[in-house]
């Protein structure tokens, strides 16, 4: 895709980190398994976006700054409908990836 190709020109510029180098920092950090990437210029700004299935089987979409590697939001797949303690479980994991 062209953001694909964008995404990697911005690596060899320096302007972003690598996808490699984005999850060695961050996977420790994430409620599950990655199984989805994509990479867009939002705002000025390189995202890469994570799709990452946690052990219920619940999806949560993770944006990452491409430039320092900070966790900018959690998103829990509004599709799925969560029980009280599993709300605050996924409250207290999206706390903790933002943190």
């Amino acid at each position: 895709s062209e953001a694909l190709t964008r995404g990697g020109r911005a690596v060899e510029a320096g302007e972003i980190q690598s996808l490699e180098a984005i999850l060695t920092l961050i996977k420790p950090k994430l409620a599950g398994e990655v199984t989805g990437i994509e990479i867009e210029r939002k705002n000025g700004r390189w995202i890469y976006e994570l799709t990452v299935v946690d052990a219920r089987g619940r999806i949560q979409e993770v944006y990452v700054n491409a430039s320092t590697g900070e966790i900018e939001r959690v998103k829990v797949n509004d599709a799925v409908l969560l029980a009280e303690d599993d709300r605050r479980i996924a409250s207290d994991v999206a706390a903790a990836l933002t943190a």
